[in-house]
């Protein structure tokens, strides 16, 4: 389950993406597709988060500010992802030719306050062969799946980004944070350099094993906020940030591609 691509679920929103292997078109039903684990076959570090279902299947994902990559190792046979939301609080666009999909979420917690509209864009590596949105359940307007070229290998890659500001601003944080060059151990290794950096800040003598997890986990927590609102909407040479407001007066109406809220400049941050 994608959570705005880093846990924030409370705040902007939530997008799932999920692997199968079902034979011909995957059921919206979740009892139907779940897929079982086992916590010993599973990992969650700041960097790196990945699982081994029981059927076999891998799921890895590593993320940078506004984008993840997603790397899902199926067995011999169909190779299918599916996407749904929590609710129907949202809207899936497929471009199965274009290798590409976005959409957007309205998916809210009590503590969102007034946070906008996420949207959000994902390109993929392989061919897609068959792709449709998935019907009988109450999830019209955001269940789907693709179903990929198992000719191509074992391997599919989901490069995905979110944007509080339009569909096209999510693919500009793709294509400045990760691209498509970028392989997953790119991302993986960028996103630990950046989390050692922050957890290096203190250095511990005499702590036992146990200690010393409960300090950097709750270290790790700590760093999780404030969260970037902003984004670059300009350049990687020559940025331009801003953010989509919560705060003031609406510019417009939200529409499936580009929020209704007053994209404004965000302010100079102190020392620099």
């Amino acid at each position: 389950m994608l959570h705005g691509l880093a846990g924030q679920a409370g705040e902007t929103q939530a997008f799932q993406v999920m692997p199968s292997d079902f034979i011909g078109t995957p059921s919206a039903n979740r009892v139907s597709r779940g897929l079982a684990f086992k916590h010993s076959n599973e990992s969650a570090k700041p960097n790196d988060y990945h699982v081994t279902f029981e059927n076999g299947i891998k799921a890895e994902v590593a993320s940078a500010d506004h984008s993840a990559i997603f790397r899902f190792t199926f067995k011999d046979g169909d190779e299918n992802l599916i996407f749904d939301n929590l609710n129907n609080n949202g809207g899936l666009t497929l471009r199965p030719k274009e290798r590409a999909l976005y959409g957007y979420s309205d998916l809210k917690s009590g503590s969102s306050g007034k946070a906008t509209r996420l949207f959000f864009y994902a390109a993929f590596d392989k061919n897609i062969i068959d792709s449709s949105p998935l019907s009988g359940e109450d999830r019209d307007r955001v269940t789907a799946f693709y179903k990929f070229d198992a000719s191509g290998g074992k391997t599919v890659t989901m490069r995905i980004a979110t944007s509080l500001i339009s569909v096209d601003q999510a693919k500009r944080n793709l294509n400045q944070e990760i691209g498509a060059k970028k392989t997953f151990n790119d991302v993986k290794q960028a996103a630990g350099e950046a989390w050692d950096k922050q957890l290096n800040k203190v250095a511990v003598e005499g702590a036992n094993q146990d200690q010393l997890t409960t300090l950097y986990s709750n270290m790790y927590r700590m760093f999780l906020y404030p969260n970037a609102a902003y984004e670059n909407t300009g350049t990687v040479r020559k940025p331009k940030y801003q953010y989509a407001s919560p705060y003031v007066k609406p510019a417009g109406k939200n529409t499936a591609v580009k929020t209704g809220a007053k994209v404004k400049k965000r302010p100079a941050v102190r020392g620099k």
